[in-house]
């Protein structure tokens, strides 16, 4: 029986299918792009994908092809081999809360 490409075996011992993914997000994060836009440029590249698959990408649990690295490079404006340098920790974002009101006179 053949396993669909999610099911084959990780080729790496932390159980991811890429080694570009957390690099692919910090750079989307840089650029304030959402994966949704992103999605989108990768499509006008050549190289369609959705925003699940993105997703998926970034955590390490798709394949990667060769036309999709050449695409991320492209939309992301970057050199194909600083794809593969290693991402920073990524930065939480912070996020400010609005008081809310407390009593319905202060509506």
């Amino acid at each position: 029986m053949r396993r669909t490409r999610s099911e084959r075996t990780p080729i790496l011992e932390d159980n991811r299918h890429n080694i570009i993914g957390s690099r692919i997000r910090q750079l989307r994060y840089e650029r304030n792009l959402s994966q949704q836009q992103l999605a989108d440029e990768m499509k006008k590249c050549g190289a369609p994908l959705d925003q699940k698959q993105l997703s998926a990408v970034e955590i390490g649990r798709r394949n990667i092809s060769d036309y999709e690295v050449f695409a991320f490079s492209k939309c992301l404006n970057v050199r194909l081999d600083s794809l593969y340098e290693p991402a920073e920790p990524a930065k939480r974002r912070r996020v400010k809360l609005i008081d809310a009101p407390q009593t319905s006179e202060e509506l």
